[in-house]
């Protein structure tokens, strides 16, 4: 974990000459400053396919609508779990299973937005002449992917609509330096990814299959302590309003973006360009919806429902030791607010 000042040169650092291109090929938007005093916000991140957190911070977005922003990296899912139960951090984002872990750790958080549809961006890829087509092609196969993440969910959701089980493949639980190894070696016969590996798979000659959208949605989620979330719903707004102001500025120009975003994940700027052409970015509008997979709103469906679904399959295979409680994990007062203002 990099935290306080080391954390912010460093980040900014990586994203330095893209951010100095941004300034001048992005259009300035009007979105006005925020008035009042900065709030303190100490935000947690793990790069991956979003882009707008770079964004903000290329743009210096978060100082602009009124936040005095701490960015504190981590590598892993464990490290940033274990900072929220300590308090070590405010808000942060990851998909549903680094929710659900950090819910059971015994830190309470709340989700106010979410941002991007991983499904739409991690698939299955097979190597060459693995004899795989079809899902049903993977009994008794070798599938590299690491267990309890989302690719191993929406595994585990395939099998089930393929009225198969895990008992019928051969998961190999492994990250992605070791998966990469493993595929170019053929020591599996396939590998369940995410982008931008997913894409370096394909450029080794292996063969994609399916996207994890065919089987179901799986969101990452803006979220923070409770506590925190409670006593600082000015701030959850700010941030959301510098999100969105790093959501018209990528539409504006997304060469701009994949640039930036290239350098922020330290790829190729053809797979940036890959990754924000392929993956399903929610705009806020989709959020407050009454239904639908990105809804804050629903009961059943949407964010909340996502989150359900999740974690039955989690805690059915041990990943989580008992079903967490989730009637108050979605807090779309800010973002309701914020888009009442945004009207006005």
């Amino acid at each position: 974990m990099r935290k306080t000042s080391e954390s912010r040169r460093s980040f900014v650092g990586a994203l330095a000459a893209a951010s100095l291109a941004g300034k001048s090929a992005w259009a300035q938007t009007a979105s006005p400053p925020s008035t009042g005093a900065p709030i303190p916000i100490r935000i947690a991140w793990i790069p991956g396919s979003h882009y707008r957190l770079p964004v903000a911070i290329a743009r210096d977005l978060l100082t602009k609508h009124g936040l005095k922003a701490e960015l504190i990296r981590f590598t892993s899912g464990p490290a940033m779990n274990a900072a929220f139960k300590s308090g070590g951090v405010d808000i942060g984002m990851s998909g549903p299973p680094g929710v659900l872990t950090i819910m059971s750790t015994g830190a309470p958080i709340k989700a106010f937005m979410l941002d991007n549809d991983v499904s739409t961006s991690d698939g299955l890829v097979v190597v060459p002449g693995s004899g795989i087509e079809t899902i049903k092609d993977l009994k008794g196969k070798s599938i590299a992917m690491p267990r309890g993440t989302v690719v191993w969910v929406t595994m585990i959701r395939a099998l089930k609509q393929n009225g198969m089980t895990l008992n019928d493949v051969k998961v190999v639980d492994m990250g992605v330096g070791p998966i990469m190894a493993a595929f170019k070696n053929r020591d599996v016969q396939a590998a369940w990814v995410w982008a931008p590996p997913l894409f370096d798979l394909q450029e080794m000659g292996g063969k994609e299959i399916v996207r994890d959208s065919v089987f179901g949605s799986a969101s990452n989620y803006w979220f923070g302590r409770s506590s925190w979330v409670d006593a600082n719903q000015v701030a959850v707004e700010r941030y959301i309003a510098a999100m969105d102001e790093a959501t018209s500025i990528h539409k504006a120009n997304p060469a701009a973006t994949a640039k930036l975003l290239s350098e922020y994940l330290n790829v190729g700027l053809g797979s940036a360009q890959r990754v924000l052409n392929e993956t399903r970015y929610w705009d806020l509008e989709e959020m407050v919806l009454p239904s639908g997979n990105a809804s804050m709103l629903s009961e059943t469906s949407g964010a909340k429902g996502i989150l359900r679904e999740f974690a039955e399959i989690l805690n059915a295979n041990g990943i989580l030791r008992e079903m967490p409680d989730l009637s108050n994990v979605i807090d779309a007062g800010p973002l309701q607010r914020y888009l009442k203002t945004k009207k006005r």
